[in-house]
């Protein structure tokens, strides 16, 4: 999604279908501050227009008399700027749970597959007595086109309560209720506690001030509850009614085996890691940073593996921030799944998420070494093909920045380990350019790339750091502004808690990175969507089944594309290193150097295309949405290209 209005703050938009989430740091941001402050604006006429149109009258969160009490409908919303993905774990999870604990019926709706009459219709037509949204960063214009349509066609007296959870809602809680959906509830924490004390709101066993982890207007006073984390005996098995869909769609299905983080103190995280059941951390928007990891029970997990495979679902992701956790009792606890898996006969594959200490840490004693190595070949044994390592870089100055609390070494050793000891397959996170880097910082990392082969495994060798709101991160960029006297950071995009690079503290690393979004920008659809094609072994599955030529193109395209970036973005520093030209010459060069290189990567899309021509005939097949992204791709880069001087086209000069 592109934002509307970029110049301006939340003072100068009107609220439309599409809602451009600008705040200038006028309107109320304390640097360095964590307060919710940072989001509050002064009430307008727009806003106050948008109030009264568009939002329930009155600011207390009431039960109608004329609904179903016992039906929950719960809605996860979609990232506008991702295409069809996954299913949503969130509200899998919380179905599960009101039906086991409170048994409740509950209907589930993902955005992803369903449409917003479709939503609308339902609950016009059967009344819930209560309505969860899910509410992922970059959701918030569906969130509220929904409200408002759901305003216009449903009378007062048969609306549910409105419960707003996820990521977002929990950082912009008093925007939300103030000034956008006064009469809802927010949703902190982990959402079955929320939902299940809400449900017991709903049916009147429950006052709204003895509700846990939520958020909400009592005479125009904001209250925050209480946030409180589940024991592990809580949980229960998630809904799997739209797995099989999901799957068959060729989505990701996931699963989970813990919460939290055993690190916690990355800098540029958002997330709040620090055990909610210190009373010190009941007030959100706070900055709680620290380890705070939980383990599922192991037969809980295993139970929720037996029923995907009874879907016949054959492949899953763990969404765990990190699947093994600290120490020892982390190791331990990873060996115990896997030897469960073995022992119930599981012929499920998966995937999970690890941190570079999970995989190798200089730190262990001769006894958790071995351990650790063992667990990992019980997991591949187990079925594990998988894992996605969070790297970010191979700058010694970046790792310090970004805080992650491993070492260079503990990096390379973690990548031989799962690629070459374990022949897993393995996708490397980076984040190549941060507000504050050197070109030797960013040239660090990709030669590191290049010298541990990690460029075949990362998702992109250009990646830009997001500084999102309440970070470490953003308060190292708030010092550089003072101490440079720089404006670095533009307006916090609500939508998306991210703060807007102006422009980056280094000359030449500002005219690198405005090139390179560019690069990136005009095939992110398409890139975005080639590696959905090729990651997943349910979408490789059904790619191998439509077209096998295609199937075996692809992951060759990804890799061509992947070096073409990774040469673009070394030749480019190495220009800018070389020359002592002025700011008008370097920005020439780095164009006519960044104008070459699309031409190559045109050259190599037009040749899918070909094959797409003559391999696709059915509309229906798998591949259409392919097919769409490639031709608008090339509708867009040949308007481009036409426009280039001769002497991109010709001689190009770049190193193949």
């Amino acid at each position: 999604m592109k934002n509307q209005g970029e110049k301006s703050t939340i003072k100068d938009c009107t609220f439309a279908r599409t809602v451009p989430f600008f705040l200038a740091a006028e309107t109320g941001e304390k640097q360095g501050s964590s307060s919710h402050g940072a989001f509050w604006v002064e009430p307008n006429e727009v806003q106050s227009r948008y109030a009264s149109a568009h939002c329930y009258t009155h600011t207390s969160c009431v039960v109608s008399e004329n609904v179903n009490r016992n039906l929950v409908v719960l809605v996860s919303l979609m990232d506008d700027r991702i295409p069809f993905a996954g299913e949503s774990l969130g509200i899998l999870a919380i179905s599960g749970y009101l039906q086991a604990q409170k048994r409740a019926v509950v209907r589930m709706f993902d955005m992803q597959l369903s449409s917003v009459d479709e939503v609308i219709e339902y609950i016009k037509t059967n009344r819930p007595g209560m309505l969860g949204f899910s509410v992922k960063h970059n959701s918030l214009n569906q969130l509220l086109d929904l409200y408002s349509r759901m305003d216009d066609r449903i009378p007062h007296s048969q609306r549910p309560v409105l419960v707003v959870g996820n990521t977002l809602p929990g950082y912009i809680d008093e925007t939300l209720l103030r000034k956008l959906l006064p009469d809802s509830v927010i949703g902190l924490g982990e959402g079955e506690v929320c939902m299940g004390d809400m449900f017991d709101f709903v049916q009147g066993t429950r006052h709204l001030s003895d509700v846990r982890n939520i958020a909400y207007l009592d005479a125009g006073t904001l209250i925050r509850r209480p946030i409180v984390a589940m024991n592990k005996t809580e949980y229960a098995l998630p809904d799997r009614s739209l797995s099989k869909m999901f799957y068959e769609r060729g989505g990701l299905i996931y699963s989970e085996r813990s919460r939290g983080c055993p690190w916690g103190s990355c800098t540029f995280c958002p997330r709040e890691h620090e055990p909610m059941r210190n009373p010190k951390n009941n007030r959100p928007g706070r900055l709680r940073r620290g380890p705070s990891w939980r383990v599922r029970d192991t037969e809980t997990v295993i139970e929720d593996l037996k029923q995907l495979q009874n879907l016949g679902i054959k492949n899953v992701r763990f969404a765990d921030e990190d699947f093994i956790g600290p120490g020892l009792p982390g190791i331990q606890s990873a060996q115990e799944f896997a030897k469960a898996v073995l022992n119930q006969c599981l012929r499920i594959h998966f995937d999970v998420i690890a941190r570079v200490d999970s995989v190798f840490n200089d730190h262990d004693d001769k006894k958790t070494r071995i351990a650790r190595k063992q667990m990992w070949s019980e997991l591949v044994e187990a079925g594990l093909v998988k894992v996605a390592l969070g790297v970010e870089t191979f700058s010694p100055n970046q790792l310090k920045r970004y805080g992650k609390g491993v070492t260079i070494k503990e990096t390379i050793e973690a990548i031989r380990i799962l690629k070459r000891d374990l022949q897993l397959e393995i996708e490397v996170g980076f984040i190549s350019v941060d507000v504050m880097s050197t070109l030797d910082d960013i040239q660090d990392t990709l030669f590191g790339l290049r010298q541990h082969e990690s460029d075949l495994y990362a998702s992109t060798a250009f990646k830009e750091m997001r500084v999102y709101h309440n970070t470490p991160y953003l308060r190292l960029v708030r010092a550089a502004e003072r101490e440079f006297q720089r404006t670095l950071l533009g307006p916090l995009n609500i939508n998306t808690l991210e703060y807007a690079v102006e422009r980056y503290l280094n000359d030449d690393v500002d005219i690198l990175a405005r090139h390179l979004r560019q690069w990136n920008g005009r095939a992110y659809e398409l890139f975005y969507l080639l590696r959905i094609y090729t990651n997943t072994s349910s979408q490789a599955h059904r790619l191998s089944a439509a077209n096998e030529s295609v199937h075996h193109c692809l992951p060759q395209l990804i890799e061509d594309w992947r070096r073409l970036e990774l040469q673009v973005l070394l030749e480019s520093i190495s220009t800018l290193q070389k020359r002592s030209e002025g700011f008008k010459e370097k920005e020439f060069q780095i164009d006519r150097l960044v104008k070459r290189y699309e031409v190559h990567r045109y050259e190599r899309v037009r040749g899918l295309a070909a094959l797409l021509d003559n391999e696709l005939r059915s509309f229906d097949s798998p591949l259409a949405p392919l097919k769409r992204d490639v031709m608008s791709y090339l509708e867009r880069a040949e308007r481009y290209i036409t426009a280039l001087p001769d002497h991109c086209c010709n001689n190009l000069g770049c190193q193949e």
